[in-house]
């Protein structure tokens, strides 16, 4: 026996409810065609459960950016943060007197180290701040 054996599918109100599950499905698909069309690099890159992760920084909708960040839109698989930056990288780059890419990063690198060792000296500072405080 098969399941149309039961269901009566003659009636006005079946055929109304049939109409709009067909509708909402058609609906449903073409949302998601146009959420996994190509991206810009032609690949949507996926995690194991079907998620979308961007291009740039990889981030899904379980694991976002810090600060949360959303997808871009009009485009498939890109963050809105990475598209700001992307934004004004490419304003930086256009302003630039003469713009070597390897210079930049070493200075993104020299920038990291800096903020690192300060953040050490500070704890280092309150530390010994500290201890002279608990000797008086």
């Amino acid at each position: 026996m098969r399941l149309e054996d039961f269901v009566d599918r003659g009636t006005a109100a079946q055929k109304a409810v049939d109409g709009a599950i067909r509708k909402q499905v058609k609906k449903m698909k073409r949302e998601m065609e146009a959420r996994t069309k190509p991206s810009a690099e032609g690949v949507i890159k996926r995690t194991r459960d079907g998620l979308t992760r961007c291009r740039v920084c990889g981030c899904t909708e379980m694991e976002a950016c810090y600060p949360p960040c959303g997808w871009q839109p009009g485009e498939a698989d890109l963050c809105d943060r990475c598209h700001e930056m992307a934004y004004r990288m490419r304003v930086f780059i256009g302003g630039a007197h003469r713009y070597s890419q390897a210079a930049l990063f070493r200075e993104v690198e020299r920038a990291s180290a800096r903020a690192a060792a300060t953040l050490l000296r500070n704890a280092t500072h309150a530390k010994g701040k500290a201890k002279r405080a608990n000797a008086r």
